[in-house]
């Protein structure tokens, strides 16, 4: 029987499954409560983890169907017209589409009758053999490693995020703590109006989030490096993960790109309006974790982040492989120089843990 450090209490035993729906559930996970977080006993293993092999192309072991989309979403960026007339007939061919859908992609054939084709060198970067290799470069290496038993945090935490106190936008009372109090106030006043369901942020300044008695929580964001972090995690008995421990706790030992499968995610919401955020749901190991682009979570390692990109592959308009190649188990979203001395708040996470 594993010993746990002191400090954790247990809350129960569960089984989840990864998303989208219909997976079968991973193990039985036994859950813990300490330090302010529910933690995850994670068992040890002897596991493959990473992409990129030697002698192997870098879709050479992705299913054919995710290939094909691939070489579909490229060939309409080099040929832009040949591309939307072919969306128009795929969409024109569904007995339900949407007809606003169709309306949009007659639109785009229309303008572009007057530019066919891409720019060369345009059309030269997206090439099956040149995006394949920057994909190849974003993705880790396969390899064989020993992964120890683990309390592992369910739930990323924001980096750099300081709770000072409530703020009543109804009568502008306001119960901060005396040394952040002007800083916050000053947040506050910049925002301006707040909706009445109300959460507003000024990034790297002040986060506001409406609590159930109508009042906000009120956050100070505040900047931090990866040495800072690393140490103050460590002052409190805990490590980040590395990155073989990161992607075994993603896809749990799961040969596939992605921890979901293999499958384009589809129309999943991510949970910014009302709708239910799908990619949030725990994994096997009842963990949230590489669910939204914009969360890069922070590893041992100050080069490399994992689970996201800061939100920059969903502005590319490549198609669903590119958007969602950073939530991949075994992507690496590599820092410009100097990223690791400022990890800002609302971009970047991290997730304490206890090998055992």
């Amino acid at each position: 029987m594993t010993t746990l450090p002191p400090g954790f209490e247990p809350v129960g035993e569960a089984t989840f499954v990864d998303a989208p729906p219909g997976r079968a559930a991973g193990p039985t996970v036994s859950l813990y409560r300490g330090f302010g977080a529910e933690f995850a006993l994670v068992p040890g293993a002897d596991v493959e983890v990473g992409w990129v092999a030697p002698g192997r192309g870098v879709f050479d072991a992705m299913p054919a169907h995710i290939v094909d989309g691939v070489e579909a979403d490229l060939f309409a960026i080099a040929h832009p017209l040949e591309g939307a007339l072919r969306w128009l007939a795929t969409a024109e061919a569904e007995p339900d589409v949407d007809p606003a859908v169709l309306g949009f992609l007659r639109a785009r054939v229309e303008a572009l009758r007057d530019h066919p084709e891409a720019d060369p060198e345009v059309a030269a970067e997206f090439t099956m053999s040149a995006y394949g290799a920057r994909v190849a470069d974003a993705l880790s290496p396969v390899r064989t490693v020993t992964i120890a038993p683990m309390l592992v945090e369910r739930a990323p935490r924001p980096i750099g995020r300081r709770y000072v106190g409530t703020y009543d936008d109804a009568s502008g009372a306001a119960d901060l703590d005396p040394a952040y109090a002007d800083r916050a106030l000053d947040g506050i006043a910049r925002l301006g109006e707040i909706a009445p369901n109300g959460h507003a942020r000024l990034v790297g300044v002040v986060d506001l989030v409406r609590r159930d008695g109508g009042d906000l929580a009120v956050y100070l964001e505040e900047p931090t490096t990866h040495a800072r972090l690393s140490a103050d995690v460590a002052a409190e008995g805990f490590a980040l993960p590395s990155e073989d421990e990161w992607e075994y706790l993603c896809g749990g030992g799961s040969r596939t790109l992605f921890r979901w499968g293999d499958d384009d995610p589809g129309d999943i919401g991510y949970g910014y309006g009302s709708e239910p955020d799908v990619l949030a749901e725990p994994n096997r190991f009842g963990l949230r974790i590489a669910w939204d682009q914009f969360k890069q979570e922070v590893t041992a390692d100050p080069r490399i982040a994992k689970g996201g990109d800061g939100g920059v592959s969903l502005h590319d308009s490549i198609g669903w492989f590119h958007q969602s190649l950073p939530l991949s188990t075994f992507y690496r979203s590599w820092g410009h120089e100097g990223w690791n001395e400022d990890l800002a708040s609302g971009y970047h996470v991290y997730r304490r843990i206890v090998r055992l």
